[in-house]
């Protein structure tokens, strides 16, 4: 009862966010960008901000990316609104700059970033042997390796931006996967959220089974199991990349930020993975009694975890 006490008392403390601009998500691809998109999707409605999606199938699919700000129901929401939150969720940044100049200009951007080895093999699992069906083999990962290696810094760049810190430069806040409860924590901070806003599950489980129990996807082998030749190969095919140089000074920056925060940063973190914990487990086990399968229960209406979220969500 004191679990649920403490955390009805922080949903019940919304304050006024301290930002006044639009909001920008540029989703990323195989970077927990569901897990934050699921969390951009909560703070818009804790906010009342009229949110929206950059992905073409919801509107027109005769409108891709770069022309979709001319499609006249994407433009009447976009004129409806004094202030939007959106995510670019299949759409590289440099398609949606005409959209962004035009109608979300000064917003506050924001986006995800992953180790590029890591991320790329795990684009590998999900893209090429779950969807394209390619081989599993040394040579097929090393293929696909060389062809991601730039891949990440080509999707979150501007037109004019030739560098990986040109590109870092046009983001409010840069997250990164392997330190994703700090990242929380300094976008809550920069925003003026409370805890409970940028509460998360793993946005997706993407190797879990579905309701007949066949696996949705082929499970995504972490790198530490690969053999150790097939490593040493591909950590020399990302070396000296666009995306490794991006996140090296994406996790460079996070670092100075996290520093200039201290020293109450890490009381912050204390209290949002304490909190973090108690909702979990209570989620996990509202989940599980009304799925009857637990987590890979919750693959519904298109949201991955969604039982879990709608909890979280909704937590009172």
């Amino acid at each position: 009862m004191r679990r649920r006490t403490r955390l009805a008392a922080a949903a019940a403390r919304l304050s006024a966010p301290v930002w006044s601009s639009h909001l920008l998500f540029v989703k990323t691809k195989k970077c927990a960008g569901t897990t934050v998109a699921l969390v951009v999707r909560r703070i818009a409605r804790l906010a009342n901000i009229s949110m929206f999606s950059v992905a073409p199938w919801e509107w027109s699919k005769s409108h891709p990316c770069a022309s979709l700000v001319t499609h006249p129901p994407f433009r009447a929401l976009l004129d409806a609104h004094p202030r939007h939150i959106g995510f670019s969720y299949e759409c590289s940044r440099s398609s949606i700059e005409p959209m962004v100049s035009a109608h979300m200009r000064g917003a506050l951007a924001l986006t995800i970033v992953r180790e590029p080895l890591a991320r790329a093999l795990a684009a590998f699992y999900h893209f090429g042997v779950g969807f394209q069906q390619k081989p599993n083999t040394t040579a097929a990962k090393l293929a696909w390796l060389q062809k991601e290696r730039d891949s990440l810094f080509q999707y979150i760049r501007r037109p004019a931006d030739a560098t990986a810190a040109a590109a870092l430069a046009n983001y409010d806040v840069v997250l990164i996967t392997e330190r994703l409860d700090e990242s929380m924590v300094r976008l809550r901070l920069r925003l003026g959220l409370p805890q409970h806003a940028v509460l998360y599950f793993d946005g997706k489980t993407s190797h879990g089974r579905s309701k007949d129990g066949v696996l949705r996807r082929p499970p995504h082998v972490p790198l530490a199991w690969e053999e150790p030749a097939f490593r040493d190969a591909a950590a020399a095919v990302v070396r000296g990349s666009a995306d490794a140089e991006l996140y090296a000074l994406a996790v460079s920056a996070h670092e100075r930020a996290v520093a200039a925060l201290q020293p109450n940063f890490a009381d912050e973190l204390g209290a949002f993975r304490t909190l973090l914990g108690e909702a979990r487990q209570a989620c996990t086990r509202a989940a599980w009694r009304r799925s009857g399968r637990g987590t890979d229960g919750c693959y519904n209406h298109g949201r991955e975890n969604g039982c879990l979220y709608t909890c979280l969500d909704g937590f009172k």
